[in-house]
Formats: structure tokens, C-alpha cells, sequence
């Protein structure tokens, strides 16, 4: 049995309309070029090789449950390092804050 993210990437690969090679592959180093995408096992892909990771990239770009992953735990990990955040509304982009004269500006009124 294979790792649990060995097993993710798998599927995310799948999603995306390609195939992880296998180990088979990779020792027969054959140029012939089957028409599937095909990219190195997880514990293989180097992130310094450009081409390895573009060819990773185009197709874990396609994955929903990759994208849906990313967006519901890693990057609100990211983003936890923030003491504060900033905020505005169109009235205070186009009133005195900024500027002394706003001309053509089309947000809320002030009242």
C-alpha cells in the first residue's frame, strides 16, 4: 500500500487527465510518446527542474478536489499570519482621505 499523499497526488493527477508513471517507465526511459500526459511519482518531482514542475502544473491546474484542497486548508494557513487587515469602502477611496478633489467619482454619496 502506498503513502496517503502518494494516493492524493494520484487522483489529483487523474483529475487533471494524466497518469503518474510508473517505476517501470521511468527505468525504460522510452521517448515514445504515448499521447497521455504522464509526470514523475510525488517522492521524484523536483522543484528546481522548470520542466518537471510546468508539466505537473498543467495538469494539477485541471484538478477540482487539488483546487478545493488548496483553497479550504492551505492558503487560510497562509493567510493566519496577518496581525491586521486593511479595509476600505468606495467612500473613503474617493472622499477627503486621499484626495482634497475627486472628480468623476460614481460610489456612494456622502451625506
Amino acid at each position: 500500500s502506498e503513502r496517503p499523499t502518494m494516493e492524493q497526488y494520484k487522483a489529483w493527477v487523474q483529475e487533471g487527465g494524466g497518469k503518474v508513471k510508473t517505476p517501470a517507465e521511468l527505468m525504460s526511459e522510452s521517448l515514445v510518446d504515448t499521447g497521455q500526459h504522464n509526470t514523475l511519482p510525488l517522492h521524484q518531482l523536483q522543484l528546481e527542474n522548470a520542466k518537471q514542475v510546468k508539466a505537473a502544473h498543467l495538469m494539477l491546474r485541471n484538478s477540482p478536489s487539488l483546487i478545493a484542497e488548496y483553497l479550504n486548508t492551505t492558503f487560510p494557513k497562509l493567510m493566519t499570519f496577518q496581525d491586521k487587515k486593511l479595509s476600505a469602502s468606495g467612500e473613503d477611496i474617493g472622499g477627503g482621505i486621499l484626495f482634497d478633489t475627486v472628480l468623476g467619482f460614481s460610489g456612494t454619496p456622502n451625506d
